[in-house]
C-alpha cells in the first residue's frame, strides 16, 4: 500500500529565484476543498530560476511541501536568512501554519502522535536559532511582529519562544534535549483545546459558569491526547514531562488552581515556569481587542500573585532575566479568576492602594550552571 503524502503550505515569499532547493515544490490544481490534487512543479537540487519563478510560481495563491521534508525547508528558510528578527518571523510563521494543522487535524491518537513528531521538529529549529538570544532581546522581536487572529496558536508559540529562552538563562549549559523539551512544553500546554469550541476560545468577553468550566477541562483533555503516544523521536521522559506542563500549568502555588487543586512542590519545575511565561506573554502581547502592559507595569501586576498563583524563586529569576529591575508606574493586579490561556476584551486590571515596598532581587554576573529544579520552591 503507498502511503499518501501529506502537505504544508508555504508562502511565496519565502521562495526565492535563483535558489537551489532543498525540498520539493507542489501546487495544488484542484479548486475543490476536500478534493486535492498536488502535483510536483519542482524537484528538489534543481535550481528555481527567475523565467521559472515568473511563468510557474508566482500564478500560484499556494504552494505546498511535503510533510516529511519540513526539516529540510525550516533549515533552507532560515539559513537564506541574515537577520534574527526576520528569521524568528519566518519560524513563527511556519509554526503557526503548523498549529492550525494541530487543532485542525481532529483527536485521533495517529493525528495527534504525528503532530507531536512535526512539533519536534518545528521546536528543534526554534532552539537551533534562539537558544543564544536574550530575554529582553526576544521580547523586543516578538513586540514588533504583526499579531494573528488566532490567540491560541500564537500565544503558544510565543510561550515557546520564552520557555527555551528562560530555560537557558536559569541553566546556560542545558542541552538541546532540555531545551526542546521546555520549548515544546510551551508549544502544547494548551493541547487540550483542541477538544474546546472556537465559539468559547474566541469569546473575548464575561463567560458564562458552563463555558468556564469547559474551558476547566483543557488541561486533561490535552493530557489524556498524549496518553500512550509512541513517538520514535520523543522519549518517554520528554512525553512525560510534557504531559506534566498540559495538565498542571493552571495550578495555582496555594493550592487554587485546577483541575486538581495541587500546591507548591506537588506541581512540577516547568509547570511553574510555563505558567509564568503564560501569564506574562497573555498581558504584554498586543491583540486586536486589548492593549498590551509594559514590562515593568506587567512585572508589578504580576507580583502581586507570587505565593497565590506562581511561584517566587521562580517569578523573581524570571524579572531578572529581562533585566527590569524596578516596579511599575502603577500598582495593579488582576483576579484570582484571570486565565491567561483566554483572551479578554478589555484585561481584568484591578488598582490598589499605592504601598511603598521592595522587592528583594539578586543581582550581579549570570548564573553559573545550575539544575533548575532545584530552584523552584
Amino acid at each position: 500500500m503507498i502511503k499518501k503524502l501529506m502537505f504544508f503550505s508555504i508562502p511565496l515569499d519565502f521562495i526565492k529565484p535563483g535558489e537551489r532547493l532543498e525540498f520539493d515544490l507542489y501546487v495544488n490544481s484542484s479548486t475543490l476543498e476536500g478534493r486535492e490534487r498536488y502535483y510536483r512543479i519542482l524537484k528538489h537540487g534543481q535550481e528555481l530560476t527567475a523565467e521559472f519563478f515568473d511563468i510557474h510560481i508566482k500564478k500560484h495563491s499556494h504552494l505546498y511541501v511535503p510533510e516529511q521534508q519540513r526539516k529540510k525547508y525550516l533549515n533552507s528558510v532560515t539559513s537564506s536568512l541574515r537577520d534574527t528578527s526576520t528569521k524568528v518571523e519566518v519560524l513563527k510563521s511556519i509554526a503557526i501554519d503548523h498549529m492550525i494543522h494541530v487543532f485542525e487535524g481532529g483527536d485521533r491518537s495517529e493525528t495527534i502522535l504525528s503532530h507531536i513528531e512535526r512539533s519536534k521538529e518545528v521546536v528543534d529549529s526554534i532552539v537551533d536559532l534562539i537558544q543564544h538570544q536574550s530575554m529582553k532581546d526576544l521580547y523586543a522581536t516578538l513586540s514588533e511582529l504583526g499579531f494573528h487572529d488566532c490567540y491560541t496558536y500564537d500565544h503558544s508559540i510565543n510561550v515557546c519562544m520564552y520557555s527555551i529562552i528562560f530555560y537557558k538563562f536559569l541553566k546556560p549549559q542545558a542541552s538541546k534535549f532540555e531545551l526542546t523539551t521546555a520549548g515544546l512544553s510551551g508549544l502544547l500546554h494548551d493541547l487540550g483545546k483542541l477538544r474546546v469550541s472556537n465559539k468559547i476560545l474566541n469569546n473575548v468577553g464575561v463567560l458564562n459558569e458552563w463555558d468556564f468550566a469547559v474551558i476547566k477541562k483543557h488541561p486533561e483533555y490535552g493530557a489524556e491526547l498524549l496518553t500512550n503516544c509512541d513517538c520514535e523521536s520523543i522519549s518517554s521522559e520528554m512525553l512525560n514531562e510534557i504531559q506534566k506542563v498540559i495538565m498542571e500549568h493552571h495550578e495555582n502555588i496555594n493550592g487554587t488552581g485546577y483541575p486538581k487543586k495541587l500546591k507548591g512542590e506537588e506541581i512540577s519545575f516547568l509547570s511553574k515556569m510555563v505558567a509564568i511565561i503564560d501569564f506574562f506573554d497573555a498581558v504584554t502581547t498586543k491583540r486586536s481587542y486589548h492593549e498590551p502592559l509594559n514590562v515593568k507595569d506587567a512585572l508589578s501586576l504580576m507580583h502581586k500573585s507570587v505565593g497565590k498563583k506562581i511561584d517566587k524563586v521562580i517569578f523573581n529569576e524570571f524579572r531578572r532575566s529581562i533585566f527590569v529591575l524596578s516596579d511599575g508606574k502603577q500598582d495593579i493586579s488582576v483576579g484570582d479568576d484571570f486565565d491567561p490561556c483566554r483572551p479578554y476584551a478589555e484585561l481584568p486590571i484591578v488598582k490598589i492602594p499605592v504601598q511603598k515596598t521592595s522587592i528583594s532581587l539578586r543581582t550581579g554576573e549570570a548564573i553559573k550552571e545550575v539544575d533548575p529544579r532545584k530552584k523552584a520552591s
